[in-house]
């Protein structure tokens, strides 16, 4: 049995000597050996003669680059019509998927994260309501729900849309009151399993499907009760890291019928311990298995097809209970002292800032780490970006509990951070700049905002996290442009954190304005202008 593993554009081998392996190994063209390590390095395009070997190779690590769509669609076949009208124009790439999806009631849309998965479904919704009735069920994580409602308000029209959470009394109430489109997370859906499967949907959506794909799992399980006419399942994420991580979602959108045992023997190999290996011999009919359930194109497939370079994503996110509790209570507070005092006189920005901060996590004003929705949904980000080979990551804050508690989780999970703040010498920063952009292990870049505004370059990121914003929109930009710079052609891709009915959604509005509002912030309005606003954004 011969080990093989994928690195960069190398497959690396492995096995216990064997002369026939060996005169099989010497007629690869590009092969070379690697004595400190005693492995076989192998050049990707000649995958072809793995299969020539006629041996069943043990496949180690990722394999998702393997198994994969040969037809990107990167454009709809001519003469397709949208058969609605769109509420916010697509890229040409979006309107192939919608194509994809008009010819297919079943599948799994796969698109790299950042390239609009949530738009495209959202705008096939109203592709199929062209045509028939019924409602629409979304499940996500808990982190996401109301990010799916934020985007239908944006791309969908005026439909009825109701979360369902809360108490098991009130999920009750919620799953039988009449709606458009039900969004549910799936430890509630796990919960109301026996409910769901009572319900009848038009079409159910499965946003993260990596999240059940151990079919064994109550998860996995449940969403089997799910009855639709129109299944999707949704991730930005590699789907085939292993051959046995796509079976359930494959199975839920009706693509797959075998049993996991037959699916198993037919695709793995079991070693001496009994875990499931990759055949690799066995992957290109995998690949063919998959290739009309699967749509996936990357970053990299869409260059030139967009005007811009930048896609900008606002990612809404819910507080935990106690900074939700610790939020209002400050703004409640703020609220009392303006009206028990006519001579209060505050500038806006000040008086706002322990509610920016509050926003971000309650460890900004000494409280614990796990009281963020932010970053609760960072680790989220990183453990679905950071699993794509080479991509790379930039996450901004203005305060340094935030960084210094995302360079933390960077570094818990392995994906050897560099972080520069205020405090970073010259020299220091040039150094951390130089391993961001040259070492490959090196996948995440942290730093406070105030700090990285300028003479940073850091191309080698393709995807900037932004937990909060300053509220000038020229400093905003500057940021973007550490990975955005002069000459880019790949795509690069922001995503904004904004906590759900807070202080957020204000800085958002003064950006949206490009400033206009800025100077009626900074010191340049009435005092009575100035109280008359911080009223206005504190009951607002």
């Amino acid at each position: 049995m011969i080990e093989v593993k994928k690195e960069g554009e190398w497959f690396l081998l492995r096995f216990k000597y064997s002369e026939e392996i060996l005169e099989q190994i010497r007629k690869i063209p590009g092969r070379r050996w690697d004595g400190d390590n005693k492995q076989w390095a192998i050049p990707v395009e000649h995958e072809r003669y793995f299969m020539e070997l006629g041996i069943d190779h043990l496949m180690v690590g990722d394999v998702s680059s393997i198994i994969k769509t040969d037809t990107k669609l990167l454009a709809p076949p001519e003469g397709y019509v949208y058969p609605a009208k769109y509420k916010t124009k697509p890229f040409i790439y979006q309107e192939a998927a919608q194509w994809w999806l008009s010819e297919n009631k079943t599948g799994i849309l796969a698109d790299q994260q950042g390239l609009g998965k949530t738009k495209i479904m959202i705008d096939h919704m109203r592709q199929v309501w062209t045509k028939e009735s019924g409602k629409v069920l979304v499940v996500a994580k808990a982190s996401l729900i109301y990010n799916w409602k934020k985007e239908i308000e944006v791309h969908g029209d005026k439909w009825d849309v109701t979360i369902v959470h809360g108490t098991a009394s009130k999920r009750i109430d919620l799953w039988l009151s009449p709606a458009d489109i039900y969004i549910v997370s799936y430890d509630s859906m796990k919960r109301d399993v026996e409910l769901v499967n009572d319900l009848d949907f038009l079409m159910a959506i499965t946003d993260e499907a990596h999240t059940y794909k151990n079919p064994s799992s109550q998860v996995g399980k449940a969403v089997h009760k799910i009855k639709a006419k129109y299944r999707y399942a949704l991730t930005g994420t590699p789907i085939i890291n292993r051959p046995q991580e796509v079976y359930n979602p494959l199975k839920w959108v009706k693509k797959e019928g075998r049993s996991y045992y037959v699916f198993m023997k037919t695709y793995c190999t079991q070693d001496s311990w009994g875990s499931w290996k990759p055949k690799l011999t066995a992957l290109p009919e995998l690949r063919n298995h998959i290739q009309g359930a699967i749509l996936r194109r990357e970053k990299s497939d869409i260059e030139g097809l967009i005007p811009f370079p930048k896609i900008r994503q606002n990612l809404y996110v819910d507080m935990t209970k106690e900074q939700r509790r610790v939020y209002n209570q400050v703004r409640d507070n703020m609220i009392l002292k303006i009206d028990s005092d006519p001579d209060y006189v505050t500038n806006p920005l000040t008086a706002l800032l322990r509610l920016k901060q509050v926003s971000d996590g309650l460890v900004t004003v000494g409280g614990k780490v796990e009281d963020s929705g932010k970053l609760k949904m960072v680790k989220e980000l990183l453990e679905d970006i950071c699993t794509e080979g080479e991509e790379k990551i930039l996450i901004f804050s203005q305060f340094t509990a935030m960084v210094n508690s995302v360079f933390t989780i960077a570094k818990e999970m392995g994906l050897s951070p560099v972080l520069v703040d205020g405090s970073v010498k010259p020299s220091d920063r040039a150094e951390r700049v130089e391993a961001f952009q040259t070492n490959p292990s090196i996948k995440v870049f942290v730093g406070q905002s105030q700090a990285c505004r300028e003479g940073l370059t850091l191309t080698a990121a393709s995807t900037t996290i932004m937990i909060d914003k300053e509220w000038a929109p020229a400093y905003v930009e500057q940021l973007e442009d550490r990975n955005h710079r002069i000459g880019t052609k790949a795509t690069v891709n922001i995503i904004n954190l904004i906590s759900e009915n807070s202080v957020d959604s204000y800085i958002e509005k003064i950006l949206e304005d490009k400033g206009e509002l800025v100077n009626s912030l900074i010191g340049n309005g009435t005092p009575k202008d100035n109280k008359s606003m911080l009223n206005d954004i504190l009951r607002g």
